[in-house]
């Protein structure tokens, strides 16, 4: 498979370079966006668990364990991918990660449920395939059914990388919306429990 590679932006990896998977199911987040993302997270990552769902290469994540993130889950459904993304965190040397290789929908589910019995909260990074692709109408639908699934009790914040049309409603369940920030065609939205 292809690759491109990518420079980690921040924190203990940074300057570290990891490979990007060449293919169409797969769109790598762009570098201002990963670090807006990072930044807007930073006093965060370290007293939390980051979940990045649709992982890809990692770069979220990795990101998130270099800013010494307590635990990342990468959740991938393509297996080449995968590989990739298990070479890159092996380049690094880490060890606090787990790669579950499947339904991303469905292994969110288990990993929710770990998060529960071990009182851990974490910020969960949604990066969907845009729905403009084919076979990928109703991504958003699913991923709103899932955020809106998410117990209130593991999670410290959502973040969805998004087409930046796309406008997602005020509260997803019980999570508010706060922020949104635009990238050209990308954007990135912010959601979390609102304070009392």
């Amino acid at each position: 498979m292809k690759t491109n590679k990518s420079k980690i932006s921040s924190g203990i990896y940074k300057g570290r370079f990891i490979e990007l998977p060449q293919i169409d199911e797969t769109r790598p987040t762009k570098n201002i966006v990963k670090e807006s993302v990072i930044n807007t997270l930073r006093t965060d990552i370290p007293y939390a668990c980051f979940v990045e769902v649709f992982a890809g290469s990692g770069s979220v994540g990795i990101e998130a364990i270099s800013n010494f993130s307590k635990k990342v889950y990468f959740l991938e459904l393509n297996k080449d991918v995968a590989k990739i993304l298990k070479n890159n965190l092996a380049g690094l040397g880490c060890e606090n990660f787990e790669i579950k290789i499947g339904d991303s929908f469905e292994n969110i589910k288990n990993i929710t449920k770990e998060l529960l019995r071990d009182g851990k909260k974490a910020i969960f990074y949604f990066d969907p395939p845009f729905n403009i692709r084919e076979n990928q109408e109703n991504i958003y639908d699913k991923t709103i059914a899932t955020i809106k699934a998410l117990p209130a009790d593991v999670v410290q914040t959502v973040v969805i990388e998004h087409f930046s049309v796309y406008e997602f409603d005020d509260f997803l369940g019980v999570y508010k919306k706060y922020k949104k920030k635009v990238f050209g065609k990308t954007a990135t939205t912010y959601f979390s429990v609102p304070m009392e």
